[in-house]
Formats: structure tokens, sequence, C-alpha cells
């Protein structure tokens, strides 16, 4: 008889070394990973530096990436080595800009009149400056890419069970700004529930400021709640198959895509809609990742069933909303604002400091005082630019060439794991788990199209999760059933 394989780790081996869902290298790390995600949704609703609970958040971030750190091994670098690597690329871009020049160096640069000017009427010639044209900002982007970097140093020490736990927490802060949400949707327009000062009031924001935001999350909780539905299904390495059985579970995930449609639109979110449209039609993507054949009376569990079932319930829904006018997505597609027309109206302004500011953009998180500074009289109005409203032509203005770079880079790192995770070969019983991240990433990637979501650092840490869970390396099978029980416990 053979001899069952050693269960023993090699003294210093690190923890993805281990079986198929390896355990985290320090007991510790998933109650450090859950500490940061669940407080990055308590206290990261907003993207402005004025709010007073980043004070707590981001010094809290800096101490868990400090412990990360202690923690990272050869092996989880090698595993994860793409998402580390455009994080790390994100901040040495940041440290660039924060650099100091040597005299006359920064100004002397294309599109930097101004700055000369400025210095040659002050006397500041000799001055070193950065390349950023506003440093205070940009300086504000480093610390905030602290928050999501820490949670990416922590989750890649985790193996593949304790990530399916994490997006277990995912689910439950999603659907307690959900919750939170609907309470608002029926409570005082600019009552308590409400927790930041600028923010859309009488809107469904949740836990955010942005009803926009609200809306990118709600959409990213339909692929995940089916992912957690096909990895209960598998039992992450249970071999037991459901077949033709009534699946309560597939039931509850599609009772909940139901309540979540009618609630995208109840944000008043117009780019939410897409994003919700997009995350339906990722579905039967997503619970099909890595999945065997399904027996002819497998009616529950086919393809066809879920997606009809979807459909009805979503529809069905759908129209109560219309009917009862909470449609405000609807409503806000028919009535343009002045907000909404002045992202239209800036464009010809944008693509000129663009290419004015090339090759190395005007600094990170620095648009809205360099974009005053070039504001067409035109333009001026009660209503200011606080953002670009879409972050790719963002990050062409404030990070230049580098920036465009880092996002063709992330692109084709996108593309290369879809190709392999989506063609249907699945090396385990995570793939799900894969599929679930990489949706994750295109609705926000998409919604970065007229908006600013990756900033929020709520939805900055779900997208270094996502990240991890798309890059999540092969896990071994289990030799023999002893490793999991029945219930995959």
């Amino acid at each position: 008889m053979q001899s069952p394989p050693n269960t023993h780790t090699q003294r210093g081996a690190p923890a993805l070394a281990d079986r198929r869902t390896g355990p985290s290298h320090s007991p510790g790390t998933l109650g450090l990973a859950c500490l940061l995600l669940a407080s990055a949704f308590a206290l990261g609703g907003s993207a402005r530096p004025e709010v007073a609970s980043l004070e707590v958040l981001r010094p809290l971030a800096v101490v868990g990436l400090g412990v990360a750190l202690l923690n990272v091994r050869r092996a989880h670098i090698r595993h994860y080595r793409v998402p580390l690597a455009i994080a790390l690329l994100c901040a040495a871009l940041l440290a660039l800009q924060l650099a100091p020049l040597p005299a006359g160096a920064a100004s002397a640069l294309h599109g930097r009149g101004l700055v000369s000017e400025i210095d040659a009427s002050t006397g500041l010639g000799s001055a070193w400056r950065p390349l950023s044209l506003w440093a205070p900002a940009t300086q504000n982007s480093l610390w905030a890419l602290l928050v999501p970097l820490s949670l990416l140093a922590t989750c890649i020490q985790l193996g593949a069970r304790d990530l399916s736990r994490l997006l277990l927490l995912a689910l439950a802060a999603g659907a307690s700004s959900a919750i939170i949400a609907l309470l608002q949707t029926i409570g005082d327009p600019q009552g308590p529930l409400y927790f930041y000062d600028v923010t859309n009031f009488g809107s469904a924001v949740g836990l955010f400021a942005n009803r926009n935001h609200q809306a990118a999350l709600l959409a990213c909780l339909i692929p995940l709640t089916f992912a957690a539905v096909r990895l209960r299904k598998s039992n992450a390495g249970a071999s037991s198959h459901v077949g033709g059985k009534f699946d309560p579970w597939l039931v509850a995930a599609i009772v909940a895509t139901a309540f979540l449609v009618p609630l995208i639109l109840v944000t008043g979110s117009r780019t939410g809609l897409l994003m919700g449209a997009i995350a339906l039609l990722s579905v039967a993507a997503v619970t099909n990742a890595g999945s065997k054949p399904v027996a002819p009376d497998g009616v529950w569990t086919s393809r066809k069933a879920k997606i009809a079932l979807a459909a009805l319930a979503t529809a069905a829904l759908v129209s109560v909303t219309i009917y009862v006018q909470r449609d405000l997505a609807i409503d806000r597609l028919m009535e343009a604002e002045a907000g909404e027309g002045m992202r239209a109206r800036i464009l010809p302004t944008m693509v000129d400091m663009i290419t004015l500011h090339q090759p190395w953009g005007i600094g990170l998180g620095a648009f809205r005082e360099v974009y005053e500074a070039n504001e067409p009289t035109s333009l001026l109005m009660g209503v200011y630019m606080n953002q670009a409203h879409n972050d790719w032509l963002d990050v062409a203005l404030t990070g230049g060439l580098p920036g465009l770079a880092i996002a063709a880079v992330a692109i084709c790192a996108w593309l290369a794991r879809a190709a392999i995770v989506f063609k249907g070969e699945a090396p385990d019983d995570f793939q799900a788990l894969r599929a679930a991240g990489l949706t994750v990433l295109l609705i926000l990637a998409l919604a970065s199209l007229s908006d600013y979501p990756a900033r929020t650092p709520a939805l900055a840490c779900l997208i270094a999760l996502a990240s991890v869970w798309a890059a999540l390396p092969a896990q071994p099978r289990p030799a023999a059933p002893q490793y999991f029980d029945a219930q995959g416990a």
C-alpha cells in the first residue's frame, strides 16, 4: 500500500506551499486582513483628504503594512508578482513626482511657464521644486495608496481558503452598505445615516459619500454573490455534486440579485445602470468557471435556469421600481444636471492640458488646483470640478506617460489572466473566485470612465483584494479525502 503523503511542512516554508488551501503564514494574518478590509469600508467611504475618519484609517494601514512586511516571504512575492509590481510602480511614480529637482529644473519642463513666471517675479528661481505642480495633493495620493497596499501585502500571505473567507466579509460589508442605503431612501434626506458632510444627500449612498461609488459596489456584489455560491457548491475541495437537487443557496443568490438591481436604480447613478448590466452578464461566466458538465436533470444548476431565473426576477423588480417612481437613475438619464454637463464641457480643456504637460504630467492628485489655473472663463460657474470624473484621462494628465505605461501594464495583465481563467480549464475548485476577482476589476475599471471609484479607500481595498483573487495560483489537489470533511470545513 502506498504511504500517505507527508503532511508536515518544512520549517520556514511559506504558507503558500501548504496543501491546496494553505493556512496563513501567521495565525493573525487573516485577522489583520479582516480588520483592514472592515476598517476601509467603515471609515473610507470618501476620497476627500479632509475627511476626519482618514486620520484613523491611514495610520492603521501604515501599522498593518509594517506587520505584513515582517511576514512576507519570497514565495508570496513570486506567486503575486504582477499585482505587487503594479502597486510598487504606482508608489515609485508618486515618489518620483515628489522628489525635489535642482533649481530651475522643474520650472524648465514643458508646460511650466506659469511656474517660471512666479519664480522669476518672486525671486524663487533658486528654489528646488518637485515634478508635481501641487505637491500636497500628490503627498495625499501617496498616503492614500498605503491603505490598499497594506491589504494587498497582507492578503498575498493567505491561502485560498482564507481568501474565500474574505469574500464573505466583502459581501457582508456590501450588504451593510445596501441596507443603510435602503434606510436612507425611506428616512430623512439629510439625516444621521449620511456619514459625510459633502455627499449626495437624498440619494441611496450607503457607506459612501458618492452615489456612483455605491452603485459600483452594488454591481460588484452580484458576481461576488454567485461566486460564493459556486465555491460552496464545490465545497472548496469536496467531491460532492448537487446534481438535480434544489439548491437553496442559488435561489438565495438570485433573490439577493433581485434586491440589488432595484437598489442600483434607486441610487440615481447612471454609471451604475451600465455596471449593473455588466454584472448581470458576468453571472454565467462566474458560476460556470471551472464547472463540470451538468446532468440533464440538473435543472436548478444548469446555466439556462440560472440566467432565466435571474432575468425574470430582475425584470419583475425593475418594473416594480419604475412603477413606484423610485427609478432615479432612469430619471437622471432624461435630465442632465449642471455638474454632469460640465464633465463633457471640460473635455477639450482636459485634452489641451494632457498634451501640454507631457511627458511627466502635473502630479497625481493635482487635478483640481491645476485645472483652476487653466479653466477658461467661459466655464466659470457655481459648480467646481474637484475631479476629472474620468480616471483614465486623469491618469494621462496627472501621471503623464509613466502613468499611462502603468495603466497599459495593468490592462495587459488583466487580459492575459482573463484568457487563462475564462477558457474553461480549472486547475482547482477556486476558479470562480478568480473569475469574480477579474469581473470586479472590470466593473470598477469601466466605472472609472465616468467617475473616480478607485480613489475611495473602500473600493481601492476591494480592487486590491480582487487582484489577489484573480492572481490566486493553482492549488494542489488533495491526494486523499482526509484533509477535508464532507462539509468542506
